[in-house]
């Protein structure tokens, strides 16, 4: 991806995060968020981040001894851990996170057995047409690792976006966004963010750097300056890992209903 770029709500409204070679940019993030993202140097720190409903947010970052740390939104009745069921002592990494609607989530975490990597994905209330996708692609032996899935985006509204091998699949998206995901040939959509309260609003990346979005007026400004692609990121090699998924959206890690194990966890 050129840009790393998320989408949230935050007191009902939607929200937004961007990373660039310009820095970072946001709007209407939480408070203990937004001390983080100020903070000297955190935009070369940054490692991954994704934003949730209700100013839940995933947001990783290298420490000043290297070591990956993992910030989550605090507030007990907003923890992200309890959202998402996890066990700090599982032994497993997130590698991926993709937060939708209220309840609605979806991620790839990693562990190591005798030496051999393995990956799996947890996740709660997906779109029954996104599941049935899935499926399909993985009961039809398509699908031989999590990391196969290019694109998952959740919205509000049961909407999705799905990739696989520059094949794209979506229920729900405003019709603008399924114009600009129909693209020419040469050409290739590498990211695609969706907002948990709004259908209209959303961002696309694509393979030349360039990109198209809809969002609130008073973010274009300032989205569309750390977007250009001048300032486009360097692009991150995707890391394949383990066996084939070999069943599908039942299968499962063996610590169940464990989510994430990280360097380090703090809450900020």
């Amino acid at each position: 991806m050129p840009f790393e770029f998320s989408l949230g709500s935050f007191r009902g409204q939607s929200s937004y995060l961007m990373r660039s070679r310009r820095g970072l940019s946001w709007n209407n993030l939480s408070p203990s968020l937004t001390a983080l993202v100020r903070l000297p140097g955190m935009s070369a720190a940054v490692v991954n981040f994704s934003l949730g409903p209700h100013g839940r947010y995933w947001f990783q970052y290298k420490g000043e001894n290297g070591q990956v740390v993992t910030a989550i939104r605090p507030e007990t009745s907003q923890n992200l851990w309890p959202y998402l069921r996890y066990d700090p002592n599982s032994g497993l990494e997130i590698t991926r996170l993709e937060l939708g609607q209220e309840k609605t989530f979806w991620g790839t975490n990693c562990w190591v057995e005798n030496d051999q990597p393995y990956q799996s994905i947890f996740f709660n209330s997906l779109p029954q047409g996104l599941v049935d996708q899935i499926t399909e692609l993985d009961n039809s032996g398509q699908l031989e690792s999590y990391s196969d899935i290019g694109i998952l985006a959740l919205g509000c509204g049961n909407s999705w976006v799905l990739e696989w091998k520059g094949w794209i699949w979506s229920e729900g998206i405003d019709p603008e966004l399924l114009t600009a995901l129909q693209v020419g040939e040469g050409a290739a959509v590498t990211n695609v963010c969706l907002s948990p309260v709004q259908t209209d609003c959303w961002w696309v990346e694509y393979s030349d750097n360039t990109t198209h979005f809809r969002t609130p007026t008073v973010w274009n400004s300032a989205v569309s300056l750390f977007a250009t692609p001048q300032y486009a990121l360097k692009k991150k090699k995707t890391r394949g890992v383990g066996r084939s998924i070999s069943v599908g959206l039942k299968s499962i890690s063996p610590y169940a209903g464990a989510v994430v194990a990280v360097a380090a966890c703090v809450v900020t």
